[in-house]
């Protein structure tokens, strides 16, 4: 088995080990400014996990810097699982950086009201991906979900076995 089949595989497991917990912070009911929050908690975590994989034992001096949201997001937009095949698309790179100008919104404009529009700003980009119409057919909370699960696939790819690759 090659080095990047160990991370493929080591991808997989991840997800797995994440998903109940991607679960039940789904089914909160939590309003949706927590789930605002909720979200880019998560996916902190799982920027933190990406970089882990990637940078092996040298991650712990990386992370120990207190790094902040952004600064995690630009360095996992540069890893590579080996030359030439990112670790995460450019696309969902973009959106994270859109998930983190939103939560910096809601969290440092008081009485910021989250709209339809910034629900969907989250995906630009990304349309051609999704498994269904209007994120917001459901309304805001439902979307913030929908994008929470979007944005857990696109960090954590499913290979069941490496001919998946």
């Amino acid at each position: 088995m090659t080095e990047l089949d160990e991370k493929l595989l080591h991808l997989t497991a991840l997800r797995h080990k994440r998903l109940p917990e991607l679960m039940e912070r789904l089914q909160s009911g939590d309003d949706y400014l927590a789930g605002v929050l909720q979200c880019h908690l998560f996916v902190e975590s799982l920027l933190e996990d990406l970089i882990r994989l990637c940078l092996g034992r040298h991650a712990e001096a990386v992370l120990s810097v207190q790094l902040t949201f952004k600064q995690k997001v630009a360095i996992v937009g540069k890893l590579e699982l080996e030359p030439g095949w990112m670790l995460v698309e450019h696309e969902a790179i973009g959106s994270l950086s859109k998930l983190n100008s939103l939560r910096n919104k809601l969290a440092h404009r008081y009485g910021h009201e989250l709209s339809e529009d910034d629900i969907r700003g989250l995906f630009v980009g990304c349309e051609n991906t999704l498994g269904y119409g209007d994120v917001l057919d459901a309304g805001i909370k439902i979307g913030i979900s929908r994008y929470a699960a979007f944005i857990f696939g696109s960090l954590l790819p499913k290979y069941e076995r490496i001919e998946d690759a």
